[in-house]
């Protein structure tokens, strides 16, 4: 493979390609690649918005893709799977991006190819999409079973459709996948110990980043539009990626500064860094945090450096169903178990999740 060259490496197509390489290797949270991602490429505002769609989209609708892609790729000896994944992100776009011109799509795409590849994967790729935007796409109607007509049009893999099928219906899962498909928004959790949440909404304004405060927590702002991970809040430890809901646990808690915590389940740290923020490690205040990764560990530590709370966080490499046997009976005032579940629940935010359970 040749060198990439700066300006392809600083491509929204090409960034998009290689996170989606990575989310399908596995090993990654898909909202936290994607926010690396965004930093290393220094995008703008409306770069950064054209990039989330590409990746999300296309996870989002990989069965989809593959359907279509599949009988214009039949005859080919060998196809690499970042080639496939490459026309998987073109139809994505040609498909559903009303806005992306046809050209700037397959020319993008076939330049990625030669030199991510050669003249000859370029030349293939030309032809494939080519060949789509000529032929159209194969009709998914046509599939006579059912669940598996239903699995690859809402993109869901066949065992849990026909789970959601058995439970609510086929109308019913159809209406519920399709829903997925509508933006959400994304919230952070602002510490107000540092920074006014009025006065962060004003600061993300003027970083073109529409934002509003939440109704469900006083810590939380929501953004309509931007991306928050990209925000000067963010980089200063000053806000926290973090759903809504997950920022009622702490305060119901009701911790005191001197008190010892477990967080059984922690990983990446969203509640345990939350936690330490009512903590006094100077009255002996700690919060003990564990996982049973040890690169999820260092994610926990890390975002505790980040948001100024380390000081008040031990991240410690254990499976929770251990912790009798290192820990003394009542060492701890409060402990919070977020056990380990399918995440089904937020397949919008973290689209691959359907297809590693």
């Amino acid at each position: 493979m040749a060198k990439i060259p700066k300006k392809m490496k600083k491509s929204v197509r090409y960034m998009a390609l290689i996170t989606l390489e990575r989310v399908n290797k596995g090993g990654a949270y898909s909202n936290l690649l994607l926010n690396e991602m965004i930093n290393q490429g220094d995008l703008n505002q409306k770069d950064v918005g054209l990039f989330t769609e590409l990746v999300y989209g296309t996870i989002s609708r990989q069965l989809l893709l593959e359907f279509y892609v599949a009988p214009l790729i039949a005859k080919a000896k060998k196809v690499d799977d970042w080639v496939k994944t490459l026309l998987y992100l073109s139809v994505y776009q040609l498909e559903f991006l009303d806005k992306v011109p046809a050209h700037a799509i397959l020319n993008e795409a076939v330049e990625i190819a030669k030199i991510k590849g050669n003249p000859g994967t370029g030349k293939f790729v030309n032809g494939v999409l080519r060949n789509y935007q000529r032929q159209g796409k194969p009709d998914v109607e046509q599939i006579s079973d059912p669940i598996e007509r239903l699995s690859v049009k809402i993109s869901l893999p066949i065992w849990l459709t026909k789970r959601l099928t058995d439970q609510i219906g086929y109308e019913e899962t159809e209406k519920l996948e399709l829903s997925l498909y509508q933006p959400s928004h994304v919230s952070g959790r602002v510490d107000i110990r540092k920074y006014p949440r009025e006065q962060a909404i004003e600061t993300l304004q003027a970083e073109e980043i529409s934002a509003t405060a939440s109704k469900l927590s006083p810590y939380g702002v929501i953004a309509e539009k931007g991306h928050l991970a990209s925000s000067s809040l963010f980089h200063d430890g000053v806000m926290t990626i973090q759903d809504e809901s997950s920022m009622l646990v702490a305060p119901s808690m009701q911790i005191e500064p001197e008190h010892h915590v477990l967080d059984a389940c922690a990983a990446p740290g969203g509640k345990t860094t939350h936690i330490a923020s009512f903590l006094d490690p100077s009255c002996g205040g700690e919060v003990v945090a564990l996982d049973v990764h040890e690169h999820k560990v260092k994610l926990i530590e890390d975002n505790a450096a980040r948001l100024g709370v380390s000081s008040a966080v031990y991240a410690q490499k254990m499976d929770a169903r251990e912790v009798s046997k290192q820990f003394e009976a009542e060492q701890f005032d409060r402990i919070l178990v977020d056990a380990p579940c399918s995440g089904l629940g937020l397949l919008r935010r973290k689209p691959d999740i359907r297809y590693k359970k």
